[in-house]
């Protein structure tokens, strides 16, 4: 008798599908791991801006003219908005936040304002493809919220379903 060696049709087409299965719950778990980390990475870079909008208030009196570009290397001019990761704007970039001051009616960048006695900050994704990515809101009022539809979200509060506090 003479035996072949090797796998057959049906083995090989049986591991074929096992691992198409592993991979389509798989690869959905990984991307919101990613998701996450990528939000945490964000409300952390939030935070320390707001730490040193903190620091700035308490040496000048009040947030008007605050530049983060001390913070970041690679800043070669006066920040209003800052990338996640990096600092600076590059092709790793996945998500920009935006300095305001909301003292008045009339939003400006903190760069450039003239009143500088509340802030707010908006992180919002840059790959518009994702549309499992948060954008998050955190001011010196205290609001601190995060919605994955950007419309809900302005430099005052986060309005709509699907906003959650952080």
């Amino acid at each position: 008798m003479h035996y072949s060696k090797g796998f057959t049709l049906i083995e090989l087409m049986i591991v074929v599908v096992m691992i198409a299965i592993f991979a389509a719950i798989a690869i959905p778990s990984y991307q919101s791991y990613l998701r996450k980390n990528l939000t945490a990475q964000v409300q952390q870079e939030m935070l320390k801006l707001a730490d040193q909008l903190e620091r700035h208030k308490a040496k000048n009196f009040s947030y008007r003219k605050f530049d983060p570009q001390y913070l970041y290397t690679g800043a070669t001019s006066a920040m209003s908005e800052v990338y996640v990761p990096d600092g600076v704007n590059s092709a790793k970039s996945k998500y920009k936040i935006e300095l305001r001051d909301i003292s008045t009616s009339n939003v400006v960048k903190l760069t450039t304002s003239e009143m500088g006695s509340s802030w707010a900050m908006k992180a919002t994704p840059i790959d518009s493809k994702d549309s499992q990515l948060y954008t998050l809101l955190l001011t010196s009022k205290g609001v601190h919220c995060k919605t994955l539809t950007a419309a809900n979200v302005s430099y005052e509060n986060c309005i709509g379903a699907g906003v959650e506090s952080w």
